[in-house]
């Protein structure tokens, strides 16, 4: 005669918390934080989207370009295919607002270098001041190009 063993039923699982105290750490929504970025003021929403296209006539392009070249300092020996692009937050009185945040890089040895140098050489050519003070709110936010070649966008 064979006795019937009976199974043991699972517990459910543990309930998690209901409140976490600190915030999943790969949420998208937590990178300013991670990366010390300030909440509000001159970057209110990081890697947004622009919302107002940048329309600086071309003199005021050519002249914020030539600006810049002034203090671009580039290391020697970059692949000229090297590329970064970094939003730059400008005050009214065209200074510099905030850290530049690079937004489109090459994958390569000199992407980094060529950041730091394109980082610098924005802060080093502050102000801009000869931006027109009356389209204020077309060139607070700047998306710029550097490469070996050059400085592109603006």
């Amino acid at each position: 005669m064979q006795q019937a063993v009976a199974t043991p039923t699972p517990s459910p699982p543990a309930e998690p918390p209901a409140q976490q105290s600190q915030p999943w750490i790969f949420d998208p929504m937590n990178i300013p934080a991670l990366m010390n970025l300030p909440n509000g003021g001159p970057q209110p929403e990081f890697d947004s989207e622009a919302t107002t296209t940048t329309n600086l006539s071309g003199d005021d392009r050519s002249a914020f370009k030539e600006h810049l070249k002034k203090c671009l300092n580039l290391p020697g020996g970059m692949s000229e295919s090297t590329k970064v692009t970094l939003r730059i937050f400008l005050k009214r009185d065209g200074t510099v607002a905030g850290e530049p945040v690079l937004i489109e890089g090459s994958a390569s040895r000199d992407g980094p270098r060529l950041m730091q140098a394109a980082t610098r050489s924005v802060k080093d050519c502050q102000p801009y001041g000869f931006l027109p003070a009356d389209r204020y709110r077309e060139w607070k936010v700047l998306d710029v190009t550097f490469s070996p070649k050059g400085v592109a966008g603006g």
